[in-house]
């Protein structure tokens, strides 16, 4: 299994195994983030903050710093920033 994680969908997946729970509610109840925001957030409508993704990384085991740059780089994909882009795949490469 990978240390990281590449998407929000695979980081919360991997927080869910790791609390033993399907449920949102749960996750966030543990962690302080709302069930709503997690929810956005799987579905892929809302970018989670980088303290969150930490703080879930924490739980899941995973890198934080790898899946922070995999996410950001989505992000700045999705927003039509390549130079942001661009640094964030650097900084996967390089983590």
């Amino acid at each position: 299994m990978k240390r990281y994680a590449e998407t929000q969908n695979e980081l919360i997946d991997r927080v869910k195994l790791a609390l033993n729970t399907e449920s949102f509610y749960r996750v966030g109840k543990v962690l302080g983030i709302s069930e709503r925001t997690l929810a956005k957030a799987d579905k892929n409508q809302h970018f989670l903050t980088d303290y969150n993704i930490c703080l879930l990384c924490d739980v899941g085991g995973l890198d934080a710093l790898k899946t922070l740059a995999c996410i950001r780089q989505i992000e700045a994909n999705e927003k039509g920033n390549d130079k942001v882009a661009e640094f964030w795949q650097k900084q996967t490469n390089a983590a």
